[in-house]
């Protein structure tokens, strides 16, 4: 059986996502590179499943993106990226 980071830390093909730092307490960066231009999007779900922040980052291929998560609780977090169609998901510790 995986643990919980294991099932989160796999890339979809084509993507590269970096996050830092983790575990974080107040802002969280996130590098992505896409293989092409599409929409971007990131969003922070709670573990119940339940989006508690989101972004549009319009069209994009690879850029830089920082998250203030200072007002969320502290606790375990799902950042998912979505490019186009595809996604990309990530575990966050918020402290």
């Amino acid at each position: 059986m995986k643990k919980l980071g294991e099932a989160f830390a796999q890339n979809t093909a084509g993507f590269d996502v970096q996050m830092a730092p983790n575990p974080a307490t107040s802002v969280v960066t996130i590098n992505y590179t896409a293989s092409a231009k599409m929409p971007t999007s990131v969003h922070v779900l709670d573990v119940e499943g339940v989006t508690v922040l989101s972004l549009d980052l319009g069209i994009q291929q690879n850029g830089s993106t920082q998250i203030s998560i200072d007002k969320l609780a502290s606790g375990v977090y799902i950042v998912e990226l979505t490019f186009g169609s595809d996604k990309v998901v990530r575990r966050l510790v918020k402290e």
